[in-house]
């Protein structure tokens, strides 16, 4: 009798823990066909830029700015803002004491200052993590899991998070997304010291700040903001810096991008950690028809 007891009870656990772990693979599928949704409604939109590129655009901008658009845009390039972005890197889930490195490959389309998605996925490591950060006009989430079962982080769908995610996408703006900072496309530019100029962007509400550091030919070679976020020992939403620096570049179709970056918490004090390395391994735009 008590075996029989014994032996129904394991075989419901495992009917428990097999259904269970079925429902979160459908969940997590789920998620990820949510973003394929959201990339191709993203990759289908009208860019909202339109002419080519010329030096009488910034003329009337501080000279510091206009050396980073003429590094960062040819003349006569067509404009667009839309692109779809490949990269290779580490993701670090510690802190400057304790890195935790992980290799990582992601995926990240961009319509700013409307949208962002970003898919990632862990590789060469025990622990097998995947998930994705989306903004997507006036809504955002941060969904990642382990082992395609364990559901570690579902964040997102408040104005905390919104103001963090524009936070994000503003400062890779400035990297990745040149064009949508020019003025006739909402950006609104000042000079705040040698080499130094800060750009404000704004979208459904949200206003976002971003310094960047620029070399003597104009190159961007820092980024730091003063990000929504609760990256922070009592998890509380507070501004505090966030950043990084530009290590390469790489010119597409007329339009320079940084190529190689790292990015962090806490930027310029002592408790700066890079959490996000990355490699651009391939960048498009979307086709112009």
């Amino acid at each position: 009798m008590l075996k029989t007891i014994l032996l129904s009870g394991a075989l419901f656990s495992l009917l428990v823990v097999t259904f269970a772990g079925g429902a979160a693979l459908w969940t997590n599928f789920s998620d990820a066909k949510h973003v394929e949704e959201l990339n191709w409604a993203l990759w289908s939109r009208k860019d909202p830029t339109s002419g080519n590129y010329s030096r009488t655009m910034v003329a009337h901008l501080p000279p510091d700015v206009q050396r980073y658009f003429n590094f960062m845009i040819a003349e006569g390039t067509p404009l667009r803002t839309i692109n779809r972005i490949e990269m290779l890197g580490e993701f670090g889930l510690g802190d400057a004491k304790s890195h935790n490195y992980y290799p990582i490959s992601a995926t990240q389309y961009n319509a700013a200052p409307a949208a962002f998605t970003w898919t990632m996925k862990t590789h060469d490591t025990v622990m097998a993590m995947n998930g994705s950060d989306v903004l997507w006009d006036k809504t955002s989430h941060t969904k990642f899991w382990l082992f395609g079962v364990l559901p570690v982080a579902r964040f997102g769908n408040n104005q905390d998070h919104l103001r963090s995610a524009f936070g994000r996408l503003a400062i890779e703006m400035a990297a990745w997304s040149p064009v949508a900072l020019l003025p006739q496309f909402g950006g609104e530019w000042e000079s705040v010291g040698d080499n130094h100029i800060r750009v404000t962007v704004r979208h459904a509400g949200l206003t976002e700040s971003v310094d960047i550091e620029i070399g003597a030919d104009g190159a961007p070679l820092s980024f730091s903001i003063e990000r929504w976020s609760d990256a922070n020992e009592d998890k509380e939403f507070r501004l505090q810096p966030f950043g990084g620096i530009a290590k390469a570049y790489k010119t597409i179709q007329g339009i320079t991008i940084v190529s190689e970056v790292e990015v962090g918490n806490h930027f310029g004090t002592a408790d700066y950690f890079p959490f996000f390395k990355a490699v651009v391994t391939n960048f498009e735009y979307q086709t112009v028809e």
